[in-house]
């Protein structure tokens, strides 16, 4: 799989409410190779880009642990919280979890090799 771009946008609910009624309006079909994962507010978006999680990015976009316990071991963290980090990541769709015959064994997949931040008016 070829990894992409995402752009994380920092915007209140009314401009992403805005824009979602001004695309179905238009019937605009966007075709992007760039993913948009919109935070309502800088404190999500602090949760995002924190350091311990972006250094879990890129320790599986360059080591390509085989399991969240292999993860934890190469940065030399708790399992607990590598777990929680993981889990946040993959509910916004930053990683992809792919079971390996049994719920223990998880694989750690990345969709983007690129995150972009930008701050909406």
């Amino acid at each position: 799989m070829k990894l992409k771009r995402a752009i994380v946008v920092v915007e209140s609910t009314r401009s992403t409410n805005d824009r979602w009624i001004k695309a179905l309006e238009d019937k605009l079909a966007i075709k992007s190779k760039e993913s948009v994962i919109i935070c309502s507010s800088f404190k999500i978006a602090e949760k995002l880009f924190s350091a311990p999680r972006l250094n879990i990015l890129k320790t599986i976009i360059n080591q390509k642990p085989e399991s969240i316990k292999q993860l934890a071991k190469l940065l030399g963290k708790d399992f607990k919280n590598v777990y929680n980090d993981v889990m946040f990541l993959a509910d916004l769709g930053l990683i992809e979890l792919v079971e390996k015959g049994s719920p223990k064994a998880i694989k750690l997949v990345p969709k983007f090799n690129e995150l972009e931040l930008k701050l909406a008016a």
